[in-house]
């Protein structure tokens, strides 16, 4: 291997190793964003949960006193 393609090949590697970083570093921030993702949607259906059960209870109250 001739020096020139020693110094270009050292190159692609560096260029490689580069472009493995910058992917891992993506790929740290997607998995972070999946995990804040899924906390806030169980944090919706915690609140969905909460309100439904809030309107049933108004429901019955407003059944029973009509029943009355």
């Amino acid at each position: 291997m001739t020096n020139e393609e020693m110094e270009e090949f050292l190159k692609v590697h560096q260029a490689l190793r580069d472009l493995t970083a910058v992917c891992t570093r993506q790929e740290t921030a997607l998995l972070d964003a999946h995990r804040k993702i899924r906390n806030l949607a169980m944090v919706c259906v915690k609140m969905t949960q909460r309100i439904d059960s809030q309107c049933d209870r108004k429901i019955r109250d407003l059944t029973t006193r009509r029943s009355a």
